[in-house]
């Protein structure tokens, strides 16, 4: 539970090697643990993080930039960030936003 409410605080730039390290252990035995109790790998598990607190930010604030919540949730290239959004959601985050904004001028 401490492991998964660290990776969720500082999901921006949780990484393998920092969680470990928070916890005195090492990223490899971090990775088999977490392999181990959650069924997948712990990078798998922070993208769905990044890309759920995506989703969350984007209903918060539909005028935030698609660079600046890539920028937010930690990744430098937002082209990568949009990839696996899309990857994840079947839609850019540029068109999920727009179905957002679209929705609540409807609603």
């Amino acid at each position: 539970d401490g492991i998964l409410k660290s990776i969720d605080d500082n999901i921006e730039d949780a990484t393998l090697y920092s969680v470990a390290s928070e916890f005195n252990i090492t990223s490899a035995h971090l990775s088999r643990i977490f392999k181990e109790s959650m069924g997948i790998n712990f990078s798998e598990y922070v993208l769905d993080r990044k890309l759920l607190r995506a989703t969350e930010i984007l209903k918060e604030d539909p005028s935030i930039s698609i660079v600046n919540l890539a920028k937010h949730l930690g990744y430098n290239t937002p082209s990568y960030f949009s990839t696996k959004f899309k990857e994840r959601y079947g839609v850019t985050p540029t068109a999920y936003k727009k179905n957002l904004v679209k929705k609540n001028n409807n609603a």
